[in-house]
C-alpha cells in the first residue's frame, strides 16, 4: 500500500483533492499521525484508518490547519452590512451561512458587523459549519489569542466585544446566541439540502480544494440554498468560478460578492480548464481560512493529466539575480509569471522577501504565510516572516517563528 491510498481516503471522506495541497502535505499529516500512534507500518496505518473514524478524524484535523483573523478581508463585511440594510424584511430574521466557519472568527465578524449597525439579536441568525470538531469546540469556546486580529480589526470592536483573561481574549456570550456552529460537511446530502434558506452565504477559500467534480457539486448545493437576489461571498482566488449567467458582481470594491440573479434555475454547472474570469485586478492572495493551496491554473492542470508542468528552475534564478541587484519590480513581475503557471513555496518567498525589501511589509507577509501553507516546515519563509515581523513589532511571533526556522534548518 502506498500514500495514494490514504489520499482516496481522505478524498472521499472530504472531497480534498490532492492536487490542492500536493502530495507532501498528505504524506507529513500522515506520518505525524503515524509516530502519534506509535506505528511504524504504512499498512496497518491504512487499515486502522479504513476501519476507524477518530483515525481518519485525526488525520483530516492534521491536513486542515486554520490560518484567519478576525475581519479578514474587511471589505466582505462592508458588503454584508450594506447589504443586509438595503434588504431586510420586517419580521423576517436574516439568514446568514459561514461555509467553512474554521475556528469561528469569520461568523463572529459578521454578527460583529451587523450589531455594530443596531441590528437586534433576533433579527438574524447565522449557521456556521465546518469538517473540523476540533474548529468547532474551538469557535464554541470563543477564545482567541492576539493573532487573531490584525490591523482590519477596530480596537473599539476588541474593547466592546471581548474580554482579556491571561493572554486569551473572550468573546462576548451576547453574541454566541446568534450563532449555530456545528459539525457538518457540505458534501452530506442532509447538508443545504433545504433551497432558497440563506440570505447571504460566505463561502470563502472552501472550493479551491476540490476538483471539477467536486466543485460541481459544491456550486450546486450553494446555489441551491442561496435565496433569489441573495449574497455570495467567495474567496478572491475563486471569483472566476462563479456562473456569469446566475450572478452578478457586487461594486464593493474587494468585496468578491455577487447577487443571485432573479428566477435562474439551480444549474448543472461544469467546472472545466480555467472558466473565463470577471474583470477583477489580480492581486497576491491573502492568507485563507482553510490552507490556499492553489489558484484557478490547478483546474487547468489537472484537467489535463498527461502535460508536464513547466520547469520554472531558469526563471527563478533570473527573479533571484534582479532581486538580488534591487531591481525589484521586474523580478516581482517574473515571479507572478512563474506563479500563474506553477505555484510554489520558493516563489512566493521571494516574492515575500522583495516586498519586505521595499518596505511593503503587509504584501510581504501575505506572500510569506502562502509560502507556509505549501510548505509549512520551509525555514527560509519562516525566518524570513520572524524578521518581518519583528519590523512590524510583532516580537513575540516573530520568536516563536524564529524557533521553528532554527528546528527545521537544523533537521535538514
Amino acid at each position: 500500500m502506498s500514500i495514494k491510498k490514504i489520499i482516496d481516503i481522505i478524498y472521499k471522506e472530504t472531497g480534498i483533492d490532492v492536487h490542492s495541497m500536493g502530495e507532501l502535505a498528505f504524506s507529513n499529516a500522515a506520518n505525524n499521525c503515524m509516530q502519534e500512534l506509535s506505528i511504524s507500518s504504512l499498512t496497518d496505518y491504512i487499515i486502522l484508518l479504513e476501519n476507524s473514524w477518530d483515525a481518519r478524524e485525526k488525520l483530516i484535523e492534521e491536513i486542515i490547519i486554520p490560518e484567519t483573523w478576525f475581519f479578514r478581508d474587511l471589505s466582505a463585511f462592508d458588503e454584508l452590512a450594506r447589504f443586509t440594510l438595503n434588504t431586510m424584511k420586517p419580521d423576517q430574521p436574516v439568514r446568514i451561512l459561514s461555509l467553512p466557519s474554521s475556528t469561528g472568527e469569520e461568523a463572529y465578524s459578521a454578527a460583529i458587523t451587523l450589531h455594530e449597525k443596531g441590528l437586534s439579536p433576533d433579527s438574524f441568525l447565522i449557521d456556521a459549519f465546518d469538517i473540523s470538531q476540533k474548529n468547532i469546540e474551538h469557535a464554541n469556546n470563543g477564545l482567541y489569542r492576539g493573532n487573531s486580529f490584525r490591523k482590519e480589526t477596530p480596537d473599539l470592536y476588541i474593547t466592546r466585544y471581548f474580554k482579556l483573561y491571561g493572554d486569551q481574549y473572550s468573546i462576548d456570550d451576547k453574541l454566541k446566541s446568534n450563532i449555530n456552529f456545528s459539525r457538518l460537511n457540505i458534501f452530506n446530502p442532509q447538508v443545504l439540502a433545504i433551497p432558497d434558506y440563506y440570505d447571504v452565504i460566505f463561502c470563502r477559500n472552501l472550493l479551491i480544494y476540490f476538483n471539477s467534480e467536486r466543485k460541481n457539486i459544491a456550486i450546486g448545493k450553494i446555489h441551491r440554498a442561496l435565496k433569489n437576489n441573495g449574497l455570495l461571498l467567495i474567496g478572491h482566488s475563486e471569483a472566476s468560478i462563479v456562473p456569469a449567467d446566475k450572478y452578478t458582481p457586487c461594486n464593493t470594491v474587494r468585496s468578491f460578492g455577487f447577487i443571485k440573479t432573479r428566477n435562474k434555475k439551480p444549474g448543472n454547472y461544469q467546472v472545466k480548464g480555467n472558466p473565463r474570469p470577471f474583470t477583477f485586478k489580480r492581486t497576491l492572495p491573502a492568507s485563507p481560512a482553510v490552507k490556499t493551496r492553489v489558484i484557478n491554473k490547478r483546474s487547468e492542470i489537472r484537467a489535463s493529466p498527461k502535460k508536464k508542468q513547466p520547469d520554472t528552475t531558469n526563471n527563478m534564478e533570473e527573479a533571484r539575480n534582479l532581486a538580488n541587484i534591487g531591481h525589484y519590480a521586474e523580478a516581482l513581475a517574473i515571479c507572478s509569471k512563474i506563479d500563474s503557471m506553477s505555484p510554489s513555496a520558493e516563489c512566493y518567498t521571494l516574492m515575500g522577501i522583495i516586498h519586505g525589501a521595499d518596505n511593503s511589509l503587509e504584501e510581504g507577509e501575505k506572500c510569506l504565510r502562502k509560502a507556509l501553507f505549501l510548505e509549512p516546515k520551509n525555514h527560509e519563509a519562516l525566518a524570513h516572516l520572524s524578521l518581518l515581523l519583528n519590523q512590524k513589532g510583532d516580537k513575540d511571533n516573530a520568536d516563536l517563528l524564529m524557533k521553528r526556522a532554527e528546528k527545521y534548518q537544523a533537521r535538514n
